[in-house]
């Protein structure tokens, strides 16, 4: 008699990609280009990303355990229109 626990798990599919693994199917139009940012170039983006007024994630009233910014148009869920 099968346990309860293969029983739960037929017809699962438990192959997972590597999530770390090169990526050989980019889509048509990407490439991986190293050394494409300089340092310093990195640097100078991550002050400015720093200064931006990033807040917590607001969904129904509850704060979500990141930090969003918007540029443009706002979402707002408890309405659920722009």
């Amino acid at each position: 008699m099968p346990s309860l626990k293969s029983k739960a798990l037929t017809g699962v599919n438990l192959d997972q990609p590597d999530l770390f693994a090169a990526a050989d199917d980019l889509p048509e139009g990407f490439r991986y280009q190293a050394n494409l940012v300089t340092a310093d170039e990195e640097a100078d983006l991550l002050r400015h990303l720093q200064r931006l007024p990033f807040q917590p994630f607001d969904f129904h009233g509850h704060l979500a355990n990141r930090q969003v910014i918007g540029f443009g148009l706002r979402y707002d869920y408890d309405r659920r229109q722009v």
